[in-house]
């Protein structure tokens, strides 16, 4: 019996324990885990993790140990975060209805509910994440996430009991009745401001601000404005301005920056043709998730340039250009702190279906004696040491050319 891996997408073996890509390019080692025998998958409770925390009480609320974010939290960097770890509590959508909730001695925080989050501060929750709430058997976080991950997730959260619409329509009216002396960014700036106004895009003031403090300040100072609002309308107000101070998930969390990325994409087969006019991508990503794309195309040299980009720590990119139908990519890039430069390359190959340059430049096996079983895994690293890409050959029987064809025992699972 075989198993066979295709070189052109992302395939995983039936007896697979690692996804794999392009594994025959010139350099590149893959690794291979084949399983002959997986047993059972243990999933940890809420509960558990409490215990394995050694923590059986929470500390009171103290925002003095809560962290000012250095910049504005963005919800989509969160939203894998919460996906996570928050996720089989609170509900993907933050309902209080994941799979673990009905096992809490108490229901999780309904963060879809506007009335959940109107008392409550962004520091109240960031304290309560990252410290927990043992009573309620919420786990603390802080030894899994650090304080950015704890802001990410949490600016997530809030989002979750508002909407784009909500917030569109707050800062309409915004504009009309209240960015003459707050400013159209929130600033206190505006041309009208008379003393010294609340900047609403002060991370330390606001993180400290719930929707109900905000509301309090707004008719101490002008209860004339918004009289003929509704209720709802009011409340929209609010979530514009709590815009101000995090990144909703609807809006990209990507700022241009004064970072530049230069490279070259370089022919790695010998005697091949020139790879002038080579359309370049770089891909921007936070958290996991992609954030901005930005194409060029290479000079008679193979050089390209990106500028006016993101110098957060927290971005990565990729830059990647297709030949011969194979895409190619540089590593993994990130601006160092304080830096503004990468210079980088793509090496790009001409295919063949010559398989001689493969080969098996490691091999291992892993025996795992179980309760109740025997698990046997095999791990093989797999090279390719000629200056040409492998594609692979038609097998019949398989749709798209194999690269690699591994045998096992006729029944394996």
């Amino acid at each position: 019996m075989f198993r066979f891996l295709n070189t052109h997408r992302i395939c995983i073996l039936k007896n697979a324990g690692k996804q794999t890509r392009d594994l025959a390019r010139p350099g590149v080692v893959v690794w291979l885990l084949a399983l002959g025998l997986v047993t059972g998958l243990l999933m940890a409770s809420p509960q558990a993790f409490a215990e394995n925390e050694g923590q059986q009480t929470s500390p009171p609320f103290d925002i003095a140990q809560v962290p000012t974010p250095g910049a504005p939290p963005a919800a989509v960097g969160g939203r894998s975060i919460f996906a996570e770890n928050c996720a089989p509590c609170h509900g993907p959508e933050g309902r209080g209805d994941g799979p673990t909730a009905s096992s809490l001695p108490n229901p999780p925080a309904v963060f879809a509910d506007p009335e959940v989050v109107w008392e409550r501060s962004p520091a109240e929750l960031f304290f309560t994440a990252k410290f927990g709430r043992m009573d309620k058997m919420m786990p603390p976080w802080e030894s899994r996430l650090n304080d950015k991950q704890i802001w990410d997730a949490v600016s997530f959260a809030w989002s979750l009991h508002t909407s784009e619409d909500a917030v569109t329509q707050g800062a309409d009216l915004y504009s009309q009745a209240c960015a003459s002396c707050h400013g159209p960014e929130g600033r206190g700036d505006g041309p009208d401001a008379e003393g010294t106004l609340p900047d609403f895009t002060d991370q330390a003031y606001m993180m400290a601000q719930s929707q109900a403090d905000l509301l309090a300040g707004w008719e101490q100072a002008h209860p004339e404005i918004g009289q003929e609002w509704s209720q709802d309308e009011k409340r929209n107000v609010l979530e514009a301005v709590r815009a101000f101070s995090y990144i909703p998930p609807w809006e990209s969390p990507y700022r241009p920056g004064d970072g530049v990325i230069t490279g070259k994409v370089v022919q790695g087969t010998d005697g091949s043709e020139n790879v002038a006019g080579v359309e370049v991508t770089l891909d921007a990503f936070l958290e996991f998730t992609p954030v901005a794309t930005f194409t060029t195309t290479v000079d008679a040299e193979g050089a390209f340039q990106f500028s006016g980009l993101s110098t957060d720590p927290n971005v990565v990119y990729f830059a990647s250009a297709p030949w011969k139908g194979i895409s190619y990519s540089s590593p993994v890039l990130s601006f160092p702190e304080g830096e503004t430069s990468i210079d980088t390359a793509v090496a790009v190959y001409e295919p063949t279906d010559d398989p001689s340059g493969v080969v098996i430049n490691r091999m291992h096996w892993i025996i795992d004696d179980q309760p109740g079983a025997l698990v046997v895994g095999e791990i093989l690293a797999f090279g390719n040491t000629q200056d040409r890409a492998f594609v692979g050959r038609q097998v019949e029987g398989v749709d798209e050319p194999v690269t690699v064809a591994i045998r096992v025992p006729d029944g394996a699972q």
